[in-house]
């Protein structure tokens, strides 16, 4: 049974992201790809929360 089942976009939508975080080596809570992500509006559906 679940008791919440999150929305996750399509892996494809998030490999970009994914590939610049490889890529640069920093995993910041906030960080550039956060900010990116944020600003794309990636966060708030991962999260769970609509922004």
């Amino acid at each position: 049974m679940y008791v919440t089942k999150p929305f996750l976009p399509p892996l494809k939508e998030l490999q970009e992201y994914l590939e610049d975080i490889w890529t640069t080596k920093k995993l910041t809570k906030k960080g550039n790809a956060y900010h990116q992500m944020q600003t794309d509006k990636l966060v708030g559906l991962i999260t769970n929360k609509v922004t």
